[in-house]
């Protein structure tokens, strides 16, 4: 399933719910969104990387957002505040060094 579609049916239930419990006010749309540092390999909307164009994310977030405040419009709901979690694009690269002392010069 992609992830367009994965918006939808969590779109679908979030509308359903928002009708029933009208205080809803927050979306979590999950994971894998891109980190400043990341531009050099942001996702396509196939989920492909593109190498070198942030444009590609801004795109991204905008479709992500046109989408939501479009099916909330069309329901005559409000808007809700999104959250994204950390996923493999949110991660920003790490490490960790350990030395060990072999010898100590005199």
């Amino acid at each position: 399933m992609t992830f367009w579609e994965q918006l939808t049916n969590v779109m679908d239930a979030f509308v359903e719910l928002k009708q029933q419990y009208p205080s809803l006010d927050c979306l979590n749309i999950g994971g894998g969104m891109p980190h400043q540092s990341s531009f050099l390999t942001s996702p396509s909307a196939d989920g492909s990387a593109d190498k070198g164009n942030p444009e590609v994310h801004m795109s991204i977030v905008d479709r992500i957002v046109s989408y939501v405040m479009t099916r909330c419009r069309d329901a005559e709901l409000d808007e809700p505040h999104l959250f994204t979690e950390f996923g493999t694009y949110t991660v920003a690269d790490s490490a960790i060094n350990i030395f060990g002392i072999k010898a100590q010069k005199q």
